[in-house]
């Protein structure tokens, strides 16, 4: 057990999908926004929460090879395919499945989140695409008596049938500081049924959530977005059950600091042109000219960088962004026409390219 307010805390083994997560190695599939249940703690984007759109990673995609695209970039051992729920697009979701474990490998670790008590039935059939560890999102009203509930489908049945089933099977939810006591009760529960994990993560605010959880009595403070109080809830039924079923706790710091940041790493070194330095954190750093139109200044700038020797790797126009591209350090050491500006850029290396800062070069 660790530190819950420097990286994880868990007893037991970390679930399959958790270990690549943390390295960075897992490919984050939103497979759509459509979702039957309405968690007030949802913090999915205006622009995704309801829609059936899908991102993998940052990138917007409409096709498995596009998915595949960023996985390669990314160089990623996994999959974790999320929502929304992936169970109101199960034949989208079957066949995403499908199609990784074909191009990727046997290997290519994918886990599915999902608010569905599912059918038997439909998890064979996940499990015959190849899919390896479900995770159930059970609703807070129901988790102190998960398994006295009737009527079918039931989390009661889906779980139990998941448990006996060829698959890594776990429950996730967010940790509701004042149901620290149900999420205790919950745990004993899932361990006496023979479930694999429970993930209790640390609750964040986001622009989308904010105001339902400020009903709610919760409250952020700091320069963080977590919510104050979440991660000692989840510390707390770590610390104090004894039982076999790992119970693992993640924060909100650790998905920043570490799983983010080990993920921008894997995609800098793949993606980065040569004038591109990458920074510890796994952005991009390199220089840019601007002004007026690209097409008039272009051919005379790089002609005088080639006559000095200058490796062409080390720029390139871009006409579409309408600016040269450049090694940070050839601009610093360049004199520009008064009608031109230099600017140091760095970005993240997602696909899109979110620039974090801009400095300009007198």
């Amino acid at each position: 057990m660790s530190d819950p307010f420097s990286e994880e805390t868990f007893t037991g083994a970390l679930p399959g999908g958790c270990i690549d997560c943390g390295d960075g190695a897992k490919l984050v599939l939103l497979i759509t926004g459509l979702c039957g249940q309405k968690c007030p703690y949802c913090p999915l984007s205006e622009h995704k929460d309801g829609k059936d759109v899908q991102y993998a990673n940052e990138r917007p995609v409409s096709s498995l090879d596009e998915v595949i695209e960023e996985a390669l970039a990314c160089s990623s051992l996994g999959t974790g395919i999320t929502g929304g729920d992936p169970m109101r697009v199960k034949d989208r979701t079957l066949e995403y499945i499908r199609g990784l474990k074909a191009k990727l490998g046997p290997d290519h670790h994918i886990h599915l989140y999902t608010a569905t008590a599912v059918e038997p039935a439909v998890l064979d059939e996940l499990i015959e695409a190849g899919l390896d560890e479900i995770r159930f999102h059970p609703p807070p009203g129901i988790w102190a008596n998960i398994f006295d509930r009737k009527g079918s489908p039931s989390y009661d049945q889906a779980i139990s049938y998941a448990v006996g089933a060829d698959i890594s099977c776990g429950v996730e939810i967010p940790s509701l500081p004042d149901m620290a006591e149900d999420m205790t009760i919950l745990a004993k529960r899932l361990a006496e049924a023979g479930v694999d994990f429970l993930n209790i993560n640390e609750l964040e605010m986001s622009t989308t959530n904010a105001e339902e959880l400020h009903k709610m009595g919760y409250k952020a403070s700091g320069a963080s977005a977590a919510v104050d109080g979440s991660m000692e809830a989840a510390f707390k039924v770590v610390q104090e059950l004894d039982v076999e079923m790992t119970i693992h706790g993640c924060s909100a710091g650790f998905k920043d600091s570490v799983q983010l940041r080990n993920r921008l790493l894997r995609r800098a070194s793949n993606v980065r042109k040569p004038y591109e330095v990458m920074t510890d954190d796994g952005t991009l750093v390199f220089g840019i000219v601007v002004g007026g139109d690209v097409k008039d200044w272009a051919h005379t700038l790089t002609g005088a960088m080639k006559r000095e020797g200058i490796e062409e790797e080390l720029f390139a126009v871009r006409p579409d962004l309408n600016r040269l591209e450049l090694a940070p350090w050839l601009l610093e050491d360049m004199l520009l026409d008064e009608d031109l500006k230099g600017f140091i850029i760095e970005e993240y290396p997602t696909f899109d390219r979110l620039e974090v800062e801009r400095t300009p070069i007198e």
